[in-house]
């Protein structure tokens, strides 16, 4: 079994993507994995693919999930039903979630992809994006903020409050949300003026991209994973 990502909801369920082989999750005094996969029957909608590598929980129980290729979806009854956003609703763009690419901050989530960050406050009823000067010429959700690259690898908020985001050859950090971004590189460990003038910064991104190399790490057993300490501490975050 490749895992892909590891994450433990609020209620401390765990939640495993694979790679081809859907999502598997390990409920609270239970011991048994549940196996959520893709599927046709559009009586019970499933997740949109079974390549998965990204979750997100929200403050009212939601569960996002981010995929290798066709976009991402949403439950709201624990991972009974899904609404997705894949390629009949976003295109041929948007459908490459970065890995460990979605991020709940209060009621909005952001999902980092390939084509810039999508941003929703209200579970995707709206959307706005956050994109270079290319994507905002293509995007047809308001264009919230302005990165120097659409290719990002990830979002995530700082203990200063700050939201940074990752992209090719570059990371830019927000003070306001999203909507105004200042290009930074990363920092060196030798960088001692940038420690000191950020060190949440540096701290907490290295440990951010440690993270996603994990999550490409192959051959991880499913029913052992979350039992690793290092792996779970790294991923999860605890």
């Amino acid at each position: 079994m490749h895992v892909l990502a590891l994450a433990r909801g609020p209620d401390s369920a765990i939640w495993v993507g694979t790679y081809g082989q859907g999502i598997f999750v390990l409920r609270p005094g239970t011991g048994n994995w549940q196996q959520l996969r893709h599927s046709n029957d559009t009586t019970a909608p499933s997740i949109s693919w079974d390549f998965v590598h990204a979750f997100g929980f929200g403050p009212r129980g939601q569960i996002w999930y981010g995929t290798v290729g066709n976009g991402w979806g949403l439950s709201s009854d624990g991972g009974k039903t899904w609404r997705n956003w894949e390629f009949r609703e976003l295109g041929p763009e948007w459908q490459y979630v970065a890995p460990n690419g979605i991020f709940t901050l209060g009621d909005t989530t952001y999902i980092s992809t390939a084509d810039g960050v999508k941003v929703t406050s209200d579970d995707g009823k709206t959307w706005a994006v956050i994109t270079d000067s290319a994507g905002a010429t293509t995007a047809k959700d308001p264009v919230m903020g302005r990165i120097r690259n659409q290719y990002t690898y990830g979002i995530l908020k700082l203990a200063s409050g700050k939201l940074v985001v990752s992209y090719l050859r570059g990371d830019a950090i927000s003070a306001d949300g999203g909507r105004s971004w200042q290009h930074t590189a990363l920092p060196s460990k030798s960088d001692s003026a940038h420690l000191a003038r950020e060190p949440a910064f540096t701290h907490e991104f290295h440990a951010w991209h440690m993270t996603i190399t994990l999550c490409g790490a192959p051959e991880v057993r499913v029913e052992t994973a979350f039992l690793d300490p290092i792996v779970l501490g790294s991923v999860v975050g605890t």
